[in-house]
């Protein structure tokens, strides 16, 4: 099964490759692209299963071979005229020396197509990419997707269109389309839609080939140059964009002596040739932009007051929602992030960007730069539940799970929804704290949700906040009022200042950072005990345990821990991590009611 799968891999590279060369001598021959792709998928299908067997020295020439002989079976079955039969059955099976990759990226983009579908089969066509892949890049279903293509050949059958490279005076009025296929296909393999691979590296390859084509047959069109440059900035950083593990390298932390220097001067001596001469277009203003990223000795070094301004620029001439998150960063980055934010509200506004991932990504991003902990964490789970992208999704868990404080709303609310399930005949029962009633403990939530509230800013806290919790004292109103108060205290503990030096609290300091983690406990520990002695479901955030649990086991026990939490009861190394985590505080996890 390995092998075969190995195979697999190996043949959709190499049609990734061919592709273009393969369906360029099929057309030669035949002319209708839709019984040509017919042919040469069916050709892909066959050298699955033969290859493994019986590897070809010629692949190209294999696959135009086989399909040739298919795509002879299909004009045969459908009784095709004997001459048009004749014809390919006589045509060479040698694939022609000129770039038949550039011919057919012009053919796709054919002025009868709409720019969708010009895209969409340039893709197909000429870069190999799977329907899936592409509808995914479109964010459309794939059956859609399917219909688009087939549409689309259809079209370019009505309307004539020939396989052959058009003069250089016809070239130059197809070139925005064929800059933005291109372009589309670089965008796709420097960072994928989906899976579990963050690039494809050849897809990317395949772009800055063509566009260097495209270079070569117009040295003096400006956009040509400028995508040329940009796709050399981009792949030049290829090699220092993922660590060992696959995880993605964000460009802050990138190391900068292993990017490509060669194809960074390259860029840069594109550049140099073309601003000057103006005006200047959308893939120049990108390339210029990449080129101030790949120019600065370190990430502290960027100029991003001339970024923001090119941002500016780019926004003038090609306004779009990849565009306004780009320059929300470079705005937050050069002027703070509340004007990169106010960016941000438009797209929210819309569908198709509220519910892409990376609208989410970068709003985190700013937010958690503006101290709003608690809103970056909300947007970065978000994000994270919206990408298909397995290395996004992990660079995305890791910035959640980097940030501080940890977001305590979601204890919080399950607390106080513990708390507001508390009937009034069950504050005379007894809970896995033996000191205490439910009415006890319930006071003593109170006086802690209070109390360590004015931890979170800072405040010096009353020793009398802790009392040991007495259920006489319990005010009314509590079942509305407690958990209102914890909201609170989850609100103040989301501020980066409340994790940031000392807190005092009875007289006593403790590193602010451990009085966070030991508010998180507490909320987690009252809401399993209160839980537990009122018959209600406890259900707390795993991601919350996990951190406790391993705070805890980090913190060395001493006579303090013991007098704070009780002693240790002893819980197998196998348990749930609430369990574990209840045992360390003192509680037993198997306690029921005699």
């Amino acid at each position: 099964m390995a092998g075969r799968c190995g195979f697999v891999n190996l043949v959709e590279r190499v049609w990734r490759q061919e592709s273009a060369h393969v369906l360029a001598a099929l057309l030669r021959r035949h002319g209708d692209l839709a019984d040509c792709e017919d042919a040469a998928q069916e050709a892909v299908e066959a050298a699955v299963t033969q290859w493994p067997v019986r590897p070809p020295d010629d692949p190209r020439a294999w696959l135009v071979r086989v399909a040739s002989r298919r795509l002879i079976d299909t004009i045969r079955s459908t009784r095709a005229r004997v001459a048009r039969e004749e014809k390919a059955e006589d045509g060479p099976a040698v694939v022609s020396e000129v770039d038949d990759s550039l011919a057919m990226l012009v053919l796709c983009c054919h002025p009868s197509l709409s720019r969708g579908a010009q895209i969409a089969l340039t893709l197909r066509s000429v870069a190999g990419l799977s329907t899936e892949r592409i509808a995914a890049a479109h964010l459309v279903p794939e059956p859609t997707m399917s219909q688009r293509l087939r549409r689309a050949r259809a079209t370019l059958r009505e309307a004539g269109a020939r396989f052959e490279l058009p003069s250089l005076a016809e070239l130059p009025s197809r070139i925005a389309v064929v800059l933005d296929v291109c372009h589309l296909m670089a965008t796709e393999g420097h960072l994928r839609t989906g899976g579990r691979q963050l690039m494809d590296t050849d897809l990317a390859g395949e772009a800055l080939r063509l566009v260097g084509m495209l270079h070569r047959a117009l040295p003096d069109h400006d956009e040509v140059s400028g995508l040329l440059a940009l796709l050399l900035f981009t792949t030049a950083r290829t090699a220092a964009r993922i660590d060992e593990d696959g995880d993605l390298v964000p460009l802050e932390a990138q190391d900068r002596g292993r990017w490509d220097r060669v194809r960074i001067a390259e860029g840069v001596a594109l550049l140099e040739r073309v601003l000057p001469r103006g005006p200047v277009g959308r893939f120049q203003l990108q390339a210029a932009i990449a080129a101030v990223h790949a120019e600065a000795p370190s990430a502290a070094d960027t100029d991003w007051a001339q970024i923001s301004e090119l941002y500016a620029m780019l926004h003038r001439v090609a306004p779009g929602p990849a565009v306004t998150l780009n320059r929300a960063v470079a705005v937050a980055m050069h002027t703070g992030p509340e004007a990169g934010l106010s960016l941000l509200d438009p797209l929210l506004e819309l569908p198709a960007t509220r519910r892409h991932h990376r609208t989410h990504a970068v709003r985190a991003h700013l937010l958690e730069m503006s101290g709003d902990l608690m809103g970056a964490a909300a947007a970065y789970r978000l994000a994270g539940r919206l990408t298909t992208s397995r290395p996004e999704q992990r660079y995305l868990n890791h910035r959640l799970t980097a940030l501080h404080p940890l977001d305590m709303t979601p204890a919080a609310r399950t607390l106080g929804a513990i708390v507001a399930g508390v009937r009034e005949h069950q504050l005379g029962l007894t809970t896995p704290s033996s000191a205490y009633r439910v009415a006890d403990l319930l006071e003593h939530v109170d006086g802690l949700a209070r109390g360590l509230r004015l931890a979170a800013h800072k405040l010096e806290v009353p020793a009398d906040e802790f009392r040991d919790g007495d259920g006489r004292l319990l005010e009314p109103g509590w079942r509305e009022r407690i958990p209102a108060a914890l909201l609170d205290l989850a609100g103040a503990w989301a501020q980066k200042s409340a994790w940031q030096g000392d807190t005092v609290q009875g007289g006593v300091a403790l590193p602010a950072a451990d009085s966070g983690m030991f508010v998180l406990d507490e909320l987690i520990v009252h809401g399993w005990e209160l839980a537990r002695a009122t018959g209600q479901s406890f259900d707390p955030d795993p991601g919350a345990v996990e951190a406790v649990l391993q705070f805890l086991l980090r913190t060395p026990r001493n006579a303090d821990m013991d007098q704070l939490f009780g002693p240790v009861v002893a819980v197998p190394d196998t348990a749930s991590p609430l369990d574990r985590l209840l045992g360390l505080t003192g509680r037993d996890p198997g306690w029921a009611r005699s």
